[in-house]
């Protein structure tokens, strides 16, 4: 929820406006933001959960896009910042060695 609540406040702050030529494929994304749910977003559009998720779910990514990098946002407001570097070093730690 937290996720969700800063992205669609940081849209209506910066007046943001989206081609719906090119963002087709997210209009759903932006018109389901106060209702999606943890398990719709782990099933469709995040990387979360266990290590082991997040890896399938990167390689999975990767070979359904031909992604070759990827961007992470680990701070998306109220998360303490103690908390966001456990996360990071857990996925440096847990995670990035899947990718060697």
């Amino acid at each position: 929820r937290t996720y969700q609540a800063f992205g669609k406040s940081a849209d209506l702050l910066r007046g943001a406006v989206r081609d719906p030529s090119q963002y087709q494929a997210w209009q759903r994304f932006y018109e389901n933001r106060d209702t999606i749910t943890f398990e719709q977003m782990h099933a469709t559009r995040a990387v979360i959960g266990t290590p082991d998720e997040c890896a399938a779910r990167i390689t999975q990514l990767s070979r359904e896009y031909g992604l070759n990098y990827f961007m992470f946002e680990a701070n998306y407001g109220g998360i303490r910042h103690a908390d966001v570097l456990r996360s990071l070093e857990r996925f440096a730690r847990e995670v990035m060695p899947s990718f060697r």
